[in-house]
């Protein structure tokens, strides 16, 4: 019988690793994105409409995973209701975009690093504070918990005052929105709540389900917040939003060094906090698909004195360095913001499918898996490497659906509470 993970994880771990995965230092290339697409100073607008769009989801992922707290995550939600090859691809994709997301933050860290210190080689900070993520979590989800909880309070008080005090320089004007931009900012602000639903991988680590649920959504409602004052502050008429590092160059326009430095170590916290959160939830998601077979094994073995993944740890900090390396050599840090957000939308659509093909009486849901597929629509045309990621999803969707059969005892077992079919191991 396969080991199972410990349960030390209370609500505040949920938040913070929720909200801390999704507040990184790439989030303010895409807040000066939203900014340059959503018309400047009312660029807080389409960060409030996304987010009031993200609150449906939040939902849905609570109801799914209250259904199957499982390690696997969206791979036991998309067979209770899609054949299982079709959940296999879209969950091998997931992680894909997971450790990608991980790559373009290392990177992103790297430029405000080497704008603020030069002196120091960029590739310290990242490889000190990837190093750092990955001895957390193998020391164990209580010690990585404490951690997150510690940084994120710390990094989201920190940036809330700095967007407080710009903003008492001067509120936010009112400028024309660009006209047809409007849909393509909101869809450019979902980027910005990439990560809150990977803590459901973590369903096994919580002492109470009903925590999973509760998380996600004080999660969104926090980041909602935060990031529309964000938006608001960095929106002010003559703040600069283009290039890697918009926030260096706001901190700097607002009083110098000493605020350039400021910006620094929030940046600095924003990454150790997704990192963090980012490996203990990619490493889980790999955990639950080798423990159901879908890939090798090795990954699904538990470390006898923490009681992690060690190896799916490892393979997750790995592949989040080759990704950094990628995104270095191409310098394609803003293409995949579009890739981020047409992904994520993708799969909100999906899982409020979902839910709505488990449960005929969740039909609203529906109006979620179509407005997010819009959104999706709209990232991809923003261009970059997002255009080809819509046509491999679209191919695998295909592939997958005409492949196996439905999976319709995970339906039963959602009612009746039978064992569900989507953890048992996938044939060989």
């Amino acid at each position: 019988m396969s080991q199972r993970l410990r349960r030390v994880l209370r609500l505040p771990a949920v938040v913070s690793h929720s909200a801390g995965m999704s507040f990184a230092t790439s989030s303010f290339v895409a807040l000066a994105q939203v900014v340059r697409l959503g018309g400047g100073s009312q660029a807080w607008l389409a960060v409030l409409v996304a987010g009031c769009r993200v609150l449906p989801v939040a939902r849905v992922f609570a109801e799914l995973s209250r259904r199957y707290p499982r390690a696997e995550a969206l791979r036991g939600y998309l067979c209770a209701a899609f054949p299982e090859p079709f959940a296999r691809s879209v969950s091998m994709l997931y992680a894909f975009v997971m450790v990608a997301i991980l790559g373009t933050e290392a990177y992103v860290l790297a430029q405000a690093a080497s704008a603020v210190l030069p002196q120091v080689p960029a590739v310290a900070w990242v490889g000190a504070l990837l190093l750092g993520s990955t001895a957390l979590n193998l020391r164990g989800a209580e010690a990585a918990g404490r951690f997150q909880n510690l940084v994120t309070c710390a990094m989201l008080a920190s940036a809330c005052a700095m967007a407080a005090l710009a903003l008492g320089r001067g509120g936010p004007g009112l400028t024309a929105v660009p006209a047809g931009a409007w849909p393509q900012a909101v869809a450019a602000s979902v980027y910005l709540f990439v990560g809150f639903e990977w803590v459901t991988p973590r369903a096994e680590e919580v002492t109470d389900t009903r925590a999973v649920a509760r998380g996600l959504l004080l999660s969104v409602i926090l980041l909602t917040g935060v990031f529309a004052l964000l938006a608001a502050a960095l929106g002010r008429p003559g703040m600069p939003v283009a290039g890697a590092t918009p926030q260096i160059a706001f901190a700097r326009g607002l009083g110098g060094g000493a605020w350039a430095l400021w910006m620094l170590a929030v940046c600095l916290a924003a990454s150790s906090t997704t990192f963090n959160a980012g490996i203990g939830a990619a490493s889980r998601l790999l955990y639950g698909l080798a423990r159901e077979g879908a890939l090798p094994p090795p990954l699904a073995a538990l470390s006898a004195r923490s009681g992690v993944p060690a190896a799916a740890t490892w393979c997750t900090a790995g592949g989040a360095v080759l990704g950094a390396l990628a995104v270095a050599l191409t310098r394609g840090f803003v293409g995949l913001i579009d890739l981020g957000a047409t992904a994520e939308s993708l799969i909100y659509a999906l899982a409020a499918l979902t839910l709505v093909r488990l449960d005929r009486r969740a039909w609203p849901h529906a109006l979620t898996a179509a407005a997010f597929a819009a959104l999706a629509v709209f990232a991809a045309t923003d261009g970059g490497p997002a255009v080809p990621l819509t046509v491999g999803v679209a191919y695998l969707a295909l592939t997958g659906l005409r492949r196996g059969p439905r999976m319709r005892g995970a339906r039963r077992a959602a009612a009746d509470g039978s064992p569900d079919p989507a953890s048992a191991p996938a044939p060989r």
